[in-house]
């Protein structure tokens, strides 16, 4: 069930793929995908859309490595972002975090972006997943943000 949030009434939308969602930007007047933009930014658009609405997207900060977010789209048309700007080194976790966030939001109430999710049944899990260190991986060892960082050289301080 999709609900519109307190503040301002915006919805997740409910997009059958990457490239709806770009009409309805360009429909609502919105140049988040504009080719002066994209170029700008040095941004790439993954094609896979998850649950309707959420997206990856890859950018390139002047010298720092290309790094990747989650956007969602609104039902308006609009663009919010579920993560930071280079939240992420590497494209297969934000995209796997997009498919985790996209199975919550089937259950959960609210908008996952980070202007909307406060408050909201989804913002908690969202939350959780973004900020998962220290975490234990699959060899039962701990593992710090550092220890797999893409940006910058990852640190030496795995411990058990």
């Amino acid at each position: 069930m999709r609900r519109e949030s307190a503040d301002n009434g915006k919805t997740p939308g409910a997009f059958r793929s990457v490239e709806a969602v770009k009409r309805a930007n360009a429909d609502s007047g919105g140049h988040y995908f504009s080719k002066d933009t994209m170029r700008f930014f040095r941004s790439r658009v993954g094609e896979t859309l998850y649950n309707g609405c959420l997206f990856v997207t890859s950018e390139c900060d002047g010298n720092r490595p290309r790094g990747y977010a989650i956007r969602v789209a609104h039902s308006d048309g609009s663009i919010g972002s579920v993560t930071e700007v280079l939240h992420y080194g590497r494209r297969e976790r934000a995209h796997m975090d997009a498919a985790n966030i996209g199975r919550a939001m089937a259950e959960l109430d609210g908008c996952p972006c980070q202007y909307h999710r406060d408050g909201a049944p989804i913002g908690e899990h969202v939350n959780a997943l973004l900020n998962p260190y220290p975490r234990t991986d699959n060899q039962g060892r701990t593992v710090w943000a550092c220890c797999e960082s893409a940006i910058g050289p990852t640190c030496e301080h795995r411990t058990s």
